[in-house]
């Protein structure tokens, strides 16, 4: 429901699940899912307190599976991004696991939002080289293509801009090109 825009529907299913989400095993997904419809409803801003409070809220995050974790934590530091709030986004990933594709794309969108062009472009390539091609997302891809854009291969960038293009059809993710820098972006698709 949060992929189509459905907000009523997310709203919906929302509410059923987060007055029990602390006592399900599988809780961070509740709250991935809040942030998500909070950023597209409300705001990056609102996603970003609510996301914090709610972890503070939850001791048990030790707990969580270190693919959860991660998770949660580049989303929370993909949201201070979006906020504005780039600093706080740096500490949250000095937190986090470098090698984990979903930290790795948001360092590198961090980076993009600061015009590191070329530490963004080699993020995606060191995630490239480890991780198997079907296994790499859209966000990724997005993050190499305007990285490499940025940073002068600019048909390295158009290139990469065409399969992020196709994964994100593939993956029904358009969404996923507002969380990026339009002036770039614009350039980058139009080359």
């Amino acid at each position: 429901a949060v992929r189509t825009r459905d907000h009523d529907r997310a709203t919906t299913a929302l509410s059923t699940l987060l007055p029990g989400s602390p006592r399900m095993e599988q809780w961070p997904l509740v709250l991935l899912l809040q942030s998500h419809l909070l950023r597209n409803t409300k705001g990056a801003e609102v996603a970003l307190t609510t996301l914090q409070q709610a972890l503070i809220q939850h001791p048990q995050l030790k707990q969580v599976s270190p693919h959860l974790r991660v998770t949660l934590q580049a989303r929370l530091a993909t949201l201070a991004v979006y906020a504005g709030h780039f600093s706080a986004a740096e500490a949250i990933l000095g937190q986090a696991e470098i090698d984990a594709p979903a930290i790795a794309a948001a360092w590198g969108r961090l980076r993009l939002f600061q015009r590191d062009f070329a530490e963004a472009h080699r993020l995606f390539q060191e995630v490239r080289d480890q991780v198997p091609t079907d296994d790499i997302d859209a966000d990724m891809v997005l993050v190499g293509a305007l990285g490499a854009y940025g940073a002068g291969s600019k048909k390295e960038g158009a290139q990469l801009l065409q399969w992020a293009g196709q994964l994100l059809v593939e993956s029904s993710a358009e969404g996923k090109l507002r969380a990026l820098p339009y002036n770039v972006l614009r350039d980058a698709a139009t080359y």
